[in-house]
């Protein structure tokens, strides 16, 4: 069954990438956490700078809690204006054809060749 994608919900669009952009933005706690660590014993055998370890770690932590807001945030705006965008242009070039089968079928049970000729779309195409 083919179908197209005729528009996107810019504001559902946005909090799903505002999900995936924060839930990616947590895989880079791990390398904060071992530069907090490393800004800490760095710093602890200064004489002259005795808070420097603790500055080091403070701005980490600082980051730790930031980072993830942040990459929420700009996957949110970036998510939005895709679908804005991808709304603008499906009107003009008329959008992406998904070619789409039943979940419960297995890849051999799917057939090789498509059951129709692959042609591409005329102008005076119906949207779906």
């Amino acid at each position: 069954m083919r179908m197209r994608v005729k528009s996107l919900d810019p504001m559902g669009m946005g909090k799903t990438m505002a999900a995936i952009y924060g839930a990616m933005s947590l895989l880079i706690i791990p390398a904060f956490v071992i530069m907090m660590i490393v800004a800490v014993v760095a710093g602890a055998g200064q004489k002259d700078l005795p808070f420097a370890g603790a500055t080091g770690a403070a701005l980490g932590l600082l980051l730790m809690i930031i980072l993830p807001l942040l990459y929420a945030l700009m996957g949110f705006v970036s998510g939005a204006l895709m679908a804005l965008i991808y709304n603008l242009v499906s009107n003009w070039l008329g959008g992406i054809i998904m070619e789409l089968v039943p979940a419960n079928l297995q890849a051999a049970e799917l057939p090789s060749e498509p059951p129709y000729p692959l042609v591409p779309p005329t102008s005076g195409g119906v949207n779906v």
